[in-house]
């Protein structure tokens, strides 16, 4: 990610988990191990650069070594560890993002509510 820093820097990141794939939104680690949702998307207001790394963590070709802000080596058991608290972070994410209403409403699989339903559902507004 290139967030348009003077002078340049490209910030690397680790995807852990998705979060919401219809807008990208992802949970990332950085490599100062910061975990977070970030939107991974070149249309990212954040970003002047957005750039997808090559098989084997390589660089694209586009950006000289010298600007990336990359990551020190990681254990295997590191990486799984973070891969972990992604998940959790991912599920924690969704949850703060589903509507507290849809917790309690009644809902029937057939596409309607009966008026007694819907009444009652209405009452505990």
């Amino acid at each position: 990610m290139d967030y348009g820093e003077v002078p340049q820097v490209v910030h690397t990141r680790l995807v852990l988990a998705e979060v919401d794939s219809s807008i990208n939104d992802w949970v990332i680690l950085t490599p100062d191990f910061d975990i977070y949702t970030e939107t991974l998307a070149a249309n990212n207001p954040d970003f002047v650069g957005f750039h997808l790394g090559l098989p084997g963590g390589l660089v694209p070709p586009a950006i000289p070594p010298g600007v990336v802000y990359g990551f020190a080596p990681m254990t295997a058991a590191d990486l799984a560890r973070f891969m972990n608290d992604g998940r959790l972070e991912a599920l924690a994410e969704r949850g703060r993002r589903v509507s507290p209403m849809s917790l309690w409403e009644p809902r029937l699989t057939c596409g309607f509510w009966p008026a007694s339903l819907k009444a009652r559902s209405l009452e505990r507004l």
